[in-house]
């Protein structure tokens, strides 16, 4: 009974342990945000030659498709617009807000932003960068980049 025990509390300690990227961030911060000069370039802005209806079609695709993704709206402006989604974590179904910002020049390109955060906590355990690097892979590949 006693490793049953051991092995019951052991388990998700050694889950957390691989799951965590950064300790001095994931466990006191609980949103992520691109940004053009971070180190990993999972979480730099996507650059793309896309319209804003694209986008927006690619993530509401995205909504329709990935079981923990869900697409909420999008809202067009003169140079962009916005498109919020929600990401459900797997095992204890926390909501994560995703906010696309699109900002689009005179030349036709658009840099994608993007923002993710937790709805409760004070730390994500690294989940708000994994849902930016998710849907950042899933854009480019609903986007053909």
């Amino acid at each position: 009974m006693t490793w049953i025990l051991v092995a019951l509390i052991a388990i998700p300690l050694i889950v957390l342990f691989f799951t965590i990227d950064d300790w001095s961030r994931d466990l006191t911060t609980n949103v992520a945000e691109t940004s053009v000069d971070a180190a990993d370039t999972g979480l730099r802005p996507l650059a793309t030659t896309s319209t804003f209806d694209q986008v927006s079609d690619a993530a509401e695709a995205i909504g329709r498709t990935q079981t923990d993704w869900e697409f909420v709206d999008a809202k067009p402006s003169a140079t962009g617009g916005v498109i919020r989604l929600v990401h459900m974590t797997r095992l204890l179904r926390f909501r994560d807000d995703v906010t696309l910002a699109i900002d689009t020049d005179a030349d036709g390109q658009s840099m994608i932003h993007m923002r993710s955060a937790s709805r409760i906590g004070k730390g994500d355990f690294g989940q708000n960068p994994r849902n930016i690097r998710q849907l950042r892979r899933l854009l480019k590949e609903k986007l053909k980049e």
